[in-house]
């Protein structure tokens, strides 16, 4: 699945990031009976090409997160991505 996101990250870096016109709305454990006000949103994502880590950064906040330390999220994130990027 790694693979597969890294695929639709490809003109991506560290200095060009994918910016979502509308975030990507993340379903985690601790967000269950959240409103979708509440829940985390993903605004921006790339990937290091050479080293192969994949960053994002959510709404309301400009720390930059490590894909590799939420391995749960990398299969939501990739067909929520990929969603998005078909209906363009």
């Amino acid at each position: 699945m790694w693979n597969k996101l890294s695929s639709l990250l490809t003109n991506t870096s560290e200095k060009v990031h994918a910016l979502l016109v509308e975030p990507i709305v993340l379903d985690t454990n601790e967000d269950l009976g959240l409103s979708g006000l509440n829940q985390l949103e993903l605004t921006e994502i790339w990937e290091d090409f050479l080293e192969g880590i994949i960053t994002f950064k959510l709404y309301g906040t400009d720390e930059e997160f490590d894909l590799g330390d939420y391995p749960e999220l990398v299969e939501q994130i990739y067909e929520k991505l990929l969603d998005k990027i078909s209906n363009y």
